[in-house]
């Protein structure tokens, strides 16, 4: 069960499409971005490009990312 509420987005137009929770309580997202700077270290795509898709896994208590990569 997630116990939490967060914003999610930067500075751009963001639109999520979908979420996903794991048994781990790890809540997936994804969607549509135009925000620069919000993919973490380690990230399969790190710099935004036009029109690009992002998958988001954030952490259980929802204090933050365990990674937010750009694809596109």
């Amino acid at each position: 069960v997630v116990s939490y509420s967060t914003y999610l987005g930067g500075s751009g137009g963001d639109i999520s499409y979908g979420l996903d929770v794991d048994a781990a309580g790890h809540a997936y997202v994804t969607g549509t971005t135009f925000s620069t700077g919000l993919a973490t270290n380690g990230a399969f795509q790190t710099t935004r490009r036009d029109s690009d898709a992002y998958v988001a896994k954030l952490k259980p208590d929802g204090t933050g990312f365990v990674f937010y990569t750009y694809l596109g």
